[in-house]
């Protein structure tokens, strides 16, 4: 999954609520190391919250979807991921919380039955 060149594109969204943010960062060094071109709000936010953040949902191929239960209390992340469904990107759901797998209400719907990757294991990424 190449870059398509254009500044306004990206290949990952990465969606996250902030209490993951230090193995978010190293998801995200692994993936442009191996030429993934990554959008994350600590480097790629400016003007609106909600512009910047359904622009970066527009112009991903994949949202990457960190989720823990701090992700499925939080309204921003919330907006993120119910986007990113309607405009039927690719979500890979991450698991950033030990025994947190079977989330419900709106974060359990939208992972369905969709298979999850475990990021909470002390493993160097």
């Amino acid at each position: 999954m190449a870059g398509t060149g254009s500044s306004n594109t990206h290949d990952v969204m990465i969606s996250y609520s902030w209490g993951s943010q230090k193995t978010v960062l190293k998801i995200r060094d692994k993936l442009e190391e191996n030429g993934v071109t990554c959008w994350i709000d600590v480097e790629k936010m400016s003007g609106s919250i909600m512009e910047a953040m359904s622009a970066a949902v527009e112009n991903c191929t994949v949202f990457l979807m960190c989720y823990s239960e701090k992700y499925s209390q939080s309204k921003n992340c919330q907006s993120d991921a119910e986007y990113a469904q309607k405009k039927q990107k690719i979500i890979i759901p991450c698991s950033m919380e030990r025994g947190y797998h079977d989330p419900s209400g709106w974060l359990g719907i939208i992972i369905g039955g969709k298979l999850y990757f475990d990021f909470f294991w002390n493993v160097p990424i």
